[in-house]
């Protein structure tokens, strides 16, 4: 069983990685076949003053990591630029300090760039499905299960230009960190003079998370230790058991 759980994401220092591989995908339409096909093209970054990038800066680029940037479209009337602000080495940005020096892309109507970012994550999830294990049981629960994920994601967004309607940007990452969940729960034990006693006792579960993301909609799976807190939670049958946990979400806002 699945259920849909909302949360939201903040994404701290998201850094592209740009360098001279990137590639242009556009549409077009072909005659023979009667529909929209796309194609790939490398890009050339381009200056402000319309130069060849410097020596350095493309020996840069050409590395695999390339250079660590911000990206951002243009306004209405450079809408069709997608300005680059390289986080550039001293010996590197000292070069154009006072030239109003920038870096861009140029697209076309219909044309995109998909490039790779890298960033630290926190999101907020329900884990609706849980399956805890032991030596000899197992028990399956539903339920909100708050907890929060802190990790580096890696992914790439796909900026595409249309004249028309306006640009685009699609993201899309993986995260893998820190789990943390608390919630509630209830259970029974017969203590030494043979009586039940029912008890409702907090729970916290830490733990290792996987989240995929694509847009706002996201799935994860995350595995965890539960330990219930209180004087009786020794009696609890899945003091500390490991568990494995099903997210399925929609995050309605960010910030």
């Amino acid at each position: 069983m699945l259920s849909l759980s909302s949360g939201f994401s903040q994404n701290k220092a998201r850094k592209y990685c740009i360098n001279q591989k990137t590639v242009l995908e556009e549409e077009f339409y072909s005659e023979n076949k009667r529909k929209l096909l796309k194609r790939a093209a490398n890009i050339k970054i381009k200056r402000s003053d319309e130069k060849k990038l410097d020596t350095d800066l493309s020996i840069q680029l050409d590395k695999k990591d390339g250079i660590p940037a911000s990206i951002n479209f243009g306004n209405r009337d450079n809408q069709n630029k997608l300005y680059i602000n390289f986080c550039l080495p001293t010996r590197l940005s000292q070069k154009n300090d006072g030239n109003e020096l920038y870096y861009y892309y140029e697209l076309k109507n219909r044309q995109s760039v998909k490039i790779k970012f890298t960033e630290w994550s926190f999101n907020a999830l329900s884990t609706p499905v849980k399956i805890n294990f032991t030596n000899n049981k197992s028990r399956f629960s539903t339920g909100s299960n708050l907890g929060v994920l802190i990790g580096k994601s890696r992914g790439s967004t796909t900026f595409t230009h249309l004249s028309n309607v306006g640009n685009i940007q699609k993201d899309k990452k993986q995260t893998f960190g820190f789990y943390l969940g608390v919630s509630k729960i209830n259970f029974s034990f017969t203590d030494e003079l043979n009586q039940e006693n029912d008890i409702e006792a907090g729970l916290v579960s830490p733990g290792l998370g996987y989240l995929l993301t694509y847009e706002r909609f996201n799935f994860g799976t995350i595995l965890g230790l539960d330990y219930a807190l209180g004087d009786n939670s020794s009696k609890w049958n899945f003091q500390g058991s490991p568990w494995l946990g099903i997210s399925l979400g929609y995050s309605l806002f960010s910030f």
